[in-house]
Order: structure tokens, then C-alpha cells, then sequence
């Protein structure tokens, strides 16, 4: 189901959960300048941080220590989260203003490349983690309804 740009707004969702699946939803939606992008993505990781310990708590080596294949690498959630915090820290540097115009270089490729990395990266962690399944927005409780 395609949601309305109304209708993001209006989603029934709380808590660290509900505001990843609103970041998931509003990564690329629309026209976003690229340091949007990299908020959403810094804010979708800020979440992460903070939720992931308290979610796995009772039960911190499958966060530490349970391994997840990324590419021909094996490695936790808490690593998989190091990388993508190194990463934003990272891409925040590379950041230019002139990538917001109409031409593309090669080190606005190299950004964009990693954008995409990050979010790949934070869309297996909120998987693997199983923070946002069963989450529905009010139009599809509706449906269901």
C-alpha cells in the first residue's frame, strides 16, 4: 500500500519502534536534499542506538554476539551498529553543499554510494532486530477492519 504524503503524518505508531518505521518510510520519500537524507539516516541510527540495548537487555549476547552475514562477513548487531555510527560520522565529513545542485562528480557518486551503504546497513539491523514487524498504519488496520 502507497502512503498519501498526508498520511505519514498520520501514522498510529509510539515509541522508538514507531518513529524507526516513520524514518524507514520517509528515507527518499519525495524530493529530499541529500543532507536530509543523511538526517532521517542519522536519526533512523539515533533510535537504533538507544532501543537496541534496552530491547536486548535480557538477552545482550544475541546482540553482542549472535552473527549476521553482511556481503562474506560475519558480525553482531553491536558491530553492525559501530560500523553504521563510523559511517554516518564519516559521511557527514564528505558532505559538500555543491552535491545539492544539478551536476554529479565522482566524490558526489562516493557520497551517494554510501548513503545507500548506511541505509542497506540499517535496514538489516532493523530486521535482524525485529523492531518494526507487526506495526500498521492506521489505513491498513482499517482495511483489515
Amino acid at each position: 500500500m502507497a502512503l498519501s504524503r498526508s498520511s505519514i503524518g498520520k501514522l498510529a505508531v509510539s515509541g522508538y519502534p514507531g518513529h524507526i518505521f516513520v524514518c524507514k518510510l520517509r528515507y527518499g520519500y519525495g524530493h529530499q536534499e541529500y543532507i536530509e537524507k543523511l538526517e532521517i539516516l542519522h536519526s533512523w541510527y539515533s533510535d537504533l542506538n538507544a532501543y537496541l540495548p534496552v530491547l536486548f537487555k535480557s538477552k545482550e549476547s544475541d546482540y553482542t554476539e549472535k552473527k549476521y552475514k553482511i556481503g562474506d562477513v560475519l558480525v553482531s548487531l553491536n558491530d553492525m551498529m559501530n560500523m553504521v555510527g563510523d559511517a554516518i560520522d564519516k559521511i557527514y565529513d564528505v558532505y559538500d553543499p555543491l552535491f545539492e545542485g544539478q551536476t554529479i562528480n565522482m566524490q558526489e557518486r562516493t557520497f551517494i554510494k554510501a548513503l545507500r551503504s548506511i541505509k542497506e546497513q540499517l535496514d538489516t539491523i532493523t530486521a535482524a532486530a525485529d523492531v518494526i514487524s507487526g506495526i500498521k498504519t492506521d489505513e491498513s488496520m482499517e482495511a483489515m477492519g
